[in-house]
């Protein structure tokens, strides 16, 4: 990873090792060049210019952030830019670690791609129940038949949802039928559904009964607004200060 300078109009000193080209991952990483640096954005193999927010994590007081393992390097920026801060400035910015739960931390979509509403292939938890039942059943299988033992199971998209959803001893006896042949792959994604939809019933539920009282849903908001700009601001005032922007 190469590196550039930029000065600060302050102190008539460099900031150091500021990221301006392509990392490991094959993203192009420009840190704004400011006194302040609040966002980090990159355009990843497709083109989609994202922007990553570097504020919440190194304002929020939190030394874990739970991400999914997509997510993962964008703590790694989050931290080199905190670090950096910290080593220039003095201690400033807690150091943020990752929080990956190893049993979903990829989800696949239906194509056995990243789950992503942007890719297209997404299961919804809150869409209309003849519209997900369509799209589970439309879920691509190879053409074995149904009595050929499939050894690779465990490599199924269809249960590998599965097992995100349902109980573990359900998953494993469905996974073990399969495996050992006589189990269809219609009869799968039948189970798939059923337990799809049940797992997140209970969400639905809260879903409507928010969407229903929208007025206390924005003074929840504003509420966790008002926390989160309080805490930011002691953060930044201390940037400030170690800066000698104060």
């Amino acid at each position: 990873m190469t590196r550039r300078d930029s000065a600060d109009p302050t102190s008539g000193e460099k900031f150091p090792n500021q990221v301006a080209t392509i990392n490991e991952a094959g993203f192009k990483v420009d840190i704004l060049e400011n006194r302040v640096v609040g966002t980090v954005s990159y355009f990843d193999t497709k083109q989609k210019n994202v922007v990553i927010s570097v504020h919440d994590p190194v304002t929020g007081l939190s030394n874990l952030v739970p991400v999914g393992q997509d997510q993962k390097q964008h703590i790694e920026i989050t931290r080199d830019i905190a670090v950096k801060f910290n080593e220039q400035y003095g201690q400033t910015f807690i150091i943020p670690e990752p929080q990956i739960r190893q049993d979903v931390a990829k989800v696949p979509g239906i194509d056995g791609e990243k789950m992503s509403k942007s890719y297209g292939n997404a299961v919804e938890i809150f869409g209309d129940e003849k519209a997900l039942r369509k799209k589970i059943m439309a879920i691509k299988m190879d053409s074995r038949t149904p009595q050929e033992p499939k050894q690779d199971a465990d490599q199924n998209l269809a249960i590998q949802l599965l097992k995100l959803v349902a109980p573990a001893n359900v998953a494993a006896d469905i996974e073990s039928r399969l495996r050992a042949g006589g189990l269809g792959y219609g009869d799968l994604k039948k189970t798939l559904f059923e337990h799809y939809w049940s797992y997140f019933a209970a969400a639905r539920a809260k879903r409507s009964e928010l969407a229903a009282n929208l007025d206390f849903v924005q003074q929840v908001l504003s509420d966790g607004a008002a926390k989160a700009r309080a805490l930011a601001q002691v953060v930044l005032e201390r940037a400030k200060v170690n800066s000698g922007l104060r």
